[in-house]
């Protein structure tokens, strides 16, 4: 009865270890080398159909954003494979993995995916012909 017991709880210690993955993680797959002649301040194009923008040059870190194929961004630096970019319109600061850059927008992206999107048009507001007062408003709250 004993023997079953101690079987069974093996058998449960083994299947937790599964399950949780031994804590052992996985090696990436090293990338095929790409030569990176890039230089700082250059306009260059996201070549993937879609790529992470981080906060610091590793898989490890947050995502900022994530940028379309086409778009294009200026290189600040180059560190280890990772570029850190300025979007075009400034409005995003990051690092994305290199290789996914090119000096050239890919063929078929149409010009308008390869920036930013345009700003949006400022506030307008009424004002009140003259010697007319505005409407009085109505004030709802919550509760």
């Amino acid at each position: 009865m004993k023997r079953l017991e101690l079987i069974a709880v093996l058998m449960f210690a083994a299947l937790l270890a599964l399950a949780a993955g031994c804590g052992h993680k996985a090696a990436p797959i090293p990338a095929k080398p790409v030569k990176l002649d890039f230089k700082a301040g250059e306009r260059l194009y996201v070549r993937a159909s879609a790529l992470n923008l981080r906060q610091c040059p590793s898989t490890d870190c947050r995502i900022l954003a994530v940028l379309k194929g086409g778009q294009a961004v200026r290189l600040e630096a180059l560190k280890g494979g990772w570029g850190q970019v300025l979007t075009v319109g400034g409005s995003r600061r990051g690092w994305v993995a290199a290789r996914y850059l090119a000096k050239t927008p890919p063929a078929g992206v149409p010009p308008a995916t390869a920036s930013e999107p345009p700003p949006l048009p400022k506030e307008q507001w009424a004002t009140p012909k003259e010697g007319q007062a505005p409407p009085p408003v109505k004030e709802e709250y919550s509760k």
